[in-house]
């Protein structure tokens, strides 16, 4: 009998929730944890390490499994962060997709906390403050907020 076959996505990102890590952020750091806000219009900003930005064109990274159109309009700028598939960014959801796909296990990484530091930031971006004393933090918070993500999941068949 041949064993089963083991497919592992070893570069597989999850998306921070829009405001997954404020829930574990203290006080002092809460304006600077990566995070989503809607405004009354329904437009997503994005609020990280004292600077806000349009959310618009990052829903591109979680199009994966989406229509072309829902890519093109991620390209555009028109697809919200949170319109993206639930499984870009929580762990039940994922597993489907992942048993969809064949990967029957995934190395994890974080996608958007990996691009935004004030040295990646562009030249049009307000000044920010030195992510040095929050860097700590923020660390533990998205690992918290992962862990917390994970915990709730139930054991599945599709990962392990």
């Amino acid at each position: 009998m041949a064993a089963p076959t083991l497919v592992v996505d070893a570069d597989g990102h999850v998306l921070e929730h829009p405001d997954g890590m404020l829930r574990f952020a203290p006080a002092e750091y809460r304006e600077r944890i990566w995070h989503i806000e809607t405004k009354a219009d329904g437009s997503e900003w994005l609020h990280y390490n004292g600077g806000v930005r349009p959310a618009g064109g990052m829903a591109l990274a979680g199009t994966a499994g989406m229509t072309a159109a829902d890519r093109e309009r991620a390209r555009a700028g028109k697809l919200r962060y949170s319109e993206v598939r639930p499984g870009a960014f929580s762990p039940a959801p994922r597993l489907p997709d992942m048993q969809v796909e064949g990967i029957t296990q995934a190395v994890l990484y974080p996608t958007m906390l990996t691009r935004r530091s004030a040295s990646s930031a562009p030249p049009s971006s307000p000044p920010r403050r030195s992510s040095a004393p929050c860097a700590p933090s923020a660390a533990r918070r998205s690992s918290a907020w992962w862990a917390s993500s994970c915990a709730r999941t139930p054991p599945s068949g599709a990962a392990n």
